[in-house]
Order: C-alpha cells, then structure tokens, then sequence
C-alpha cells in the first residue's frame, strides 16, 4: 500500500482514536496525580511538535543543502540505465514520476546498481530510456543522500511543514480547552490521567509516525547503510553456512538469518550473520550455496546482497 495511505491510517489513530476514550475524563484524580500526568503531558507534547518540525522543515532543508554540495563538490561519474517504470503519468502537467535501475562504477571501482525514482519533467527528451547513460554525482566523504543524478532539481516548500506544526499546536490546545470545559466542573485539570487521550496522542504519535524508520533500521539495516555500502562496498561471494527463518515477519515476508562465510580482498576470512526481510517472490534463493555481496572493507561484517 502506498504511503499516503500508511499516513491517513497512522493519522487516524493518533489524532482520532484516542478521543474514543474521552469519557475518562470524567473520573477525577488527585491534584498531585493530576498536575503529574499536565507536566508529563506538555512534556510530550512539546517532544511531538519539535519531532514533527524536525520531519517536515529541518530535515527537508537538510537534504537540500546535501543535494547542492554533492551537486558542486561530488565525484562525477556516468552510469548506464538497466531499467525504467513509469509509476505515474500526469497529461496536464506533462510530467512523469519514475524508477529506473542504474549500474555504475563506485568509488572503490565495484560495479553496483541503485535504483532512483523521481519526477521527470522533461520525458519527451528520453533521457531515461533504457541503455542510455546517465551522470552521477558521488559524496566523497559520506553524506545522506550519497548518490544522486547529477541532473537533479530540488524545490522546497515550507507550507506543508508549516501547516503540519501548526495543525498539531492547534489540536493539542483546542482538545485540551474542550476537555477542560466538559469534564473539568469546577475542579480544574483534575480530570487529567496518564491514559488520557490528551496524554495518549503524542505517545502515539511519536511512536506510530517513527514506526517506518525503526523497522528499517531494526529489520532492514537502514538506509544510510545501503547508501555507504554502495559508495564504498567491495563484491565478494559468500558461501551460506545457514539460512533460517527467525519468526519475524513484515508485511507477511519472513526475515531470513545467514551465516557467511567469505573472503575480503585481504584475504582474510570472515564469518557474519546477516538478517535480511526476503520478499514471497525471492524465497527460492534462501537455499542457495552462495551468495554475491557487497561488504564494508573497513568493517566486513556490514554486508548487503547484490
């Protein structure tokens, strides 16, 4: 499903749901209780704001200034496009939002392959065809992203972060101010709990809205990792000791656990365990003897499949 959608259902149970639970206020607690759950609460709620103007501003604006120095200061090199989707066509606009598969060499001198996807706002020139070549810039010194299309346009614009932060400010004081004038009679804030949805929404929104970007870093290892590996990964071919499923699924895949064994270009031997989310498609490539990799030649056992 597609992350809109993934938002609008994340939204919903962070600013919808928890009010399902309003009538809690209607049992009084104590003043220290009370004040507690008020002081943990704007606590949370100042942690969630800063959280999501981190999101939707600063980290925009980073990437940005990333993407600028890479374009003034990376390496260039030319890859070759292997393949190309058209994820969406718009008429009106005469743009088109693509994939495309491109193989280059890194700065190691290892042929890998990144996939890019973005918007094509010229594709009546065919630049993107298959077996054409591409310009690349590579970061020199690690930077997020590290790889981009040397062609690559950015535009920002504040109005979704602006809009997003204020949303939140504004929920935040109107659900308080209509608790309040509903539940409080007379005895203040006194209907305030720790499981209060004015407390529950920033606790769940600080967990549902960082959810995607823990299970990539808990299951699928990250994608700053990714990027180092293919800017600075040597090829190797492990031999597969082990191949097991661990019990753990993501979107119904199971995640695989490896035992390698290969050889860096050193010579030396290294054996690592490696988990990977293997997609339904890709299980008849669990059992195989071995497999090709890309490893860190200063830490070995951070490793990818190629």
């Amino acid at each position: 499903m597609g992350a809109k959608f993934w938002f609008f259902y994340s939204a919903f149970f962070v600013f919808v749901f928890p009010l399902f639970f309003s009538f809690s206020g209607g049992f009084l607690w104590s003043p220290i209780w009370a004040t507690i759950s008020f002081c943990i609460g704007i606590i949370a709620w100042c942690i969630f704001i800063y959280k999501i103007y981190a999101r939707t501003i600063v980290q925009p604006l980073k990437t940005q200034r990333n993407i600028h120095r890479l374009l003034e200061d990376g390496k260039r090199v030319q890859g070759t496009v292997q393949d190309k989707v058209i994820l969406l066509k718009k008429q009106q606009e005469d743009t088109e939002m693509m994939e495309i598969a491109v193989s280059f060499q890194n700065l190691e001198g290892t042929p890998v392959n990144k996939v890019f996807q973005f918007v094509d706002t010229k594709p009546h020139l065919k630049r993107y065809e298959t077996g054409r070549t591409v310009d690349l810039c590579l970061s020199r010194t690690f930077q997020v992203p590290a790889i981009i299309l040397a062609d690559t346009q950015t535009r920002f614009s504040w109005k979704t972060g602006v809009f997003a932060c204020l949303f939140v400010i504004a929920y935040m004081l109107g659900t308080f101010v209509w608790h309040y004038a509903t539940f409080s009679n007379g005895h203040g804030w006194r209907f305030l709990s720790l499981w209060h949805p004015w407390l529950m929404t920033p606790f769940m929104g600080l967990l549902l809205f960082n959810l995607p970007f823990l299970l990539d870093r808990f299951f699928g290892g990250g994608k700053d990792r990714e990027e180092k590996l293919l800017l600075f990964g040597k090829k190797a071919t492990a031999m597969v000791q082990r191949a097991e499923q661990t019990g753990t699924y993501i979107n119904e895949q199971p995640q695989i656990r490896y035992i390698l064994k290969f050889t860096d270009d050193k010579g030396k031997e290294h054996v690592v365990t490696f988990k990977k989310i293997v997609s339904l498609m890709e299980l008849h490539t669990v059992n195989a003897d071995t497999q090709d990799i890309l490893y860190l030649p200063e830490d070995p056992e951070q490793l990818t499949f190629c």
